[in-house]
């Protein structure tokens, strides 16, 4: 199971086809990110498969997220689940000051699903509750209690959390393209086509990418030429992050309409973690806490960004995602006060900033993704004269003719791999080390041929829980309960 995980990472080392069973540290060597993360992800990898190899792919206890309906509001039973053996909770908070319903959690007071908008009266019937489970990258500013105030400001470790959102799939059809319920009316049903339900939420074949860092000249009279600019020519150590930003199939290539409906993405040299608080918003003018900690964390003219806040988020990641009208255009950096610590955008044409006093509690942060004028592809290359979507479109191709690799910067190339079935979803994200010792990126395969590869993540996770068949009816449980084996006396 992979989140988002855009922190300032060396690289992900982790892969459960090695069968690593620990790390072992060394005297008197460097230490690394990359190792003690490979440590816990070992760990996590080892107790999930064990619990999903006991328990099943879905069960839980008592009336851990039990759909229950009372007075026409529908509730999520306090207690625990397992999906694919990944914990989650929905505790109680047993405290009587508080005066908590004990019947369950309200379907809208979701903590981590802020979708307040459910009309049962016009849903499509039978509709299906369903968990599910992914991971969020917090880091002291989503969770000022993670920053340590002895040190008066700086950041430390980050956190990854389980995510659990009870959601509805509904019946009938759909004119944007979501996942709909066969009308199904038994849990049977639904347990007997799960499978086929779970593809449609993520579908298996959601793209593929190969990177790579050096390309032989085409030289007809010696093809084995490698150029001295063909490889890696940054400065520093990267971790290439490239990120799907609106999900759909590839761009045909043809279509000329910026905004029409094809996949697009972003990339970033520091893995999408370069980040700056947003303090307040007045038109097109954005005030930040900072500005970064150094000229390479910082912003400049021409920059692109992308504003995100908790909700927007916890919604553009779900599976589906219920932002319907799409994810948010990046912005560019227009002008920049340094003083004032103020940003002015350029803006997407008809697209307006989110009202600072609805989001100010939601930890606004503007994101700094990496795009640039030498990017290739100038045939859909956006602009915010042109009202573009600033993000590239996904073109897929044959990565073995030279054409389909588009250059990110100093020599570091992607190719997305052709395939009759991709569907790429937004947050979906692969990631590339680039290294200033080899000249190269840190990608399985050879030189000529680099390995095509499905996203690093983001994994989700689904479990059915209850299936309602009318307006009227009651929820009948599709829940799996896990049986106690202990007896006590």
């Amino acid at each position: 199971m992979k989140g988002e995980s855009k922190g300032d990472f060396t690289r992900d080392t982790f892969d459960p086809t090695k069968h690593f069973a620990r790390v072992l540290m060394q005297q008197g060597r460097v230490q690394l990110d990359a190792d003690s993360n490979e440590q816990t992800d070992i760990l996590l990898h080892y107790i999930r498969t064990l619990a999903e190899d006991i328990i099943g792919p879905f069960a839980g206890t008592d009336q851990g997220f039990e759909i229950t309906k009372s007075n026409e509001i529908f509730y999520i039973g306090y207690g625990r689940y397992y999906v694919d053996g990944i914990l989650v909770e929905n505790e109680l908070n047993d405290n009587p000051c508080k005066g908590n319903n004990r019947v369950g959690l309200n379907y809208i007071a979701q903590q981590d699903y802020p979708n307040k908008d459910f009309p049962l009266a016009t849903e499509n019937f039978p509709i299906l509750f369903y968990l599910d489970v992914w991971e969020r990258h917090i880091s002291c500013i989503e969770d000022d209690d993670i920053r340590e105030k002895a040190l008066l400001g700086p950041d430390t470790a980050t956190r990854s959390k389980v995510i659990c959102q009870v959601k509805v799939l509904k019946s009938g059809k759909s004119a944007l393209g979501e996942c709909v319920l066969t009308p199904y009316n038994t849990c049977k049903q639904v347990k007997d086509n799960w499978k086929s339900i779970k593809d449609c939420l993520q579908p298996h074949n959601r793209g593929c990418l190969s990177a790579r860092a050096k390309k032989p000249v085409q030289n007809a009279n010696d093809p084995c030429i490698i150029s001295p600019e063909s490889h890696y020519r940054g400065a520093e150590n990267q971790l290439y992050r490239v990120e799907i930003h609106r999900g759909g199939k590839a761009w045909d290539k043809k279509t000329k309409d910026i905004t029409a409906d094809f996949a697009t993405f972003k990339w970033s040299r520091d893995n999408g973690s370069v980040v700056f608080p947003i303090s307040s918003i007045s038109g097109n003018d954005v005030t930040l806490e900072h500005l970064g900690r150094d000229a390479r964390s910082s912003l400049n003219g021409g920059d692109w960004v992308e504003l995100i806040d908790d909700d927007y988020t916890l919604l553009s990641l779900s599976r589906p995602s219920p932002l319907l009208s799409g994810p948010r255009p990046l912005a560019q950096v227009k002008n920049l006060s340094l003083t004032e610590r103020k940003v002015t955008l350029n803006l997407m044409k008809d697209f307006h900033l989110p009202d600072y006093d609805t989001i100010k509690d939601k930890h606004p942060i503007l994101r700094r993704w990496d795009y640039r004028e030498s990017d290739p592809a100038k045939s859909n290359k956006p602009t915010p004269s042109d009202g573009g979507f600033s993000a590239l479109f996904v073109e897929e191709g044959d990565c073995k003719e030279d054409g389909n690799w588009l250059t990110l910067e100093d020599g570091v190339q992607i190719c997305f791999q052709a395939g009759d079935l991709n569907k790429y979803q937004a947050g979906d994200y692969w990631l590339i080390p680039a290294r200033t010792a080899t000249g190269d990126v840190e990608w399985p395969g050879s030189l000529k041929d680099p390995m095509p590869l499905p996203p690093h993540g983001i994994g989700h996770h689904y479990a059915p829980l209850a299936v309602v068949s009318d307006i009227t009816g009651e929820p009948t449980g599709c829940r799996c309960k896990i049986k106690q084996t202990n007896e006590c006396p």
